[in-house]
C-alpha cells in the first residue's frame, strides 16, 4: 500500500507546480503591459487597465487603459507577449488584425 503513495504524491506535486506556474505567469502580465505602454508613451505614468482579453491563442492581449493623471479618457491598446511591445494606435494594421476593430 505504501508503494501507492509515492506516485500519487508526485502526481499531486506536478499538478500543483503546473497550476502554480500558470498563476504566477498570469499575475505578471498586467505589470508587463503597463511597462510596455509607459515605454510607448515615453513617460513613467501610472494607469488602469480595462477590458483585457487574450487574443491569438494567448500570445496577445487587447484592451484599453486610462492614465491615473485624472483624465477620463480611455485609449485602446494591443500588447504582444512575444516581443513585449504595446501598440497604441487603434488605426494601425497590427491593432486591427489582432483586436478586430
Amino acid at each position: 500500500m505504501h508503494n501507492l503513495y509515492i506516485p500519487v504524491v508526485l502526481i499531486l506535486l506536478s499538478i500543483a507546480a503546473l497550476f502554480g506556474y500558470e498563476y504566477m505567469a498570469d499575475s505578471h502580465v498586467d505589470d508587463d503591459i503597463q511597462q510596455a505602454i509607459s515605454a510607448a508613451l515615453g513617460t513613467p505614468s501610472q494607469m488602469t487597465l480595462l477590458d483585457l482579453r487574450e487574443v491569438n491563442t494567448g500570445y496577445g492581449v487587447c484592451g484599453s487603459y486610462r492614465l491615473a493623471s485624472g483624465q477620463d479618457e480611455v485609449a485602446p491598446f494591443f500588447y504582444s507577449k512575444v516581443d513585449d511591445n504595446a501598440e497604441l494606435d487603434a488605426e494601425s494594421r497590427r491593432y486591427r488584425m489582432n483586436c478586430g476593430e
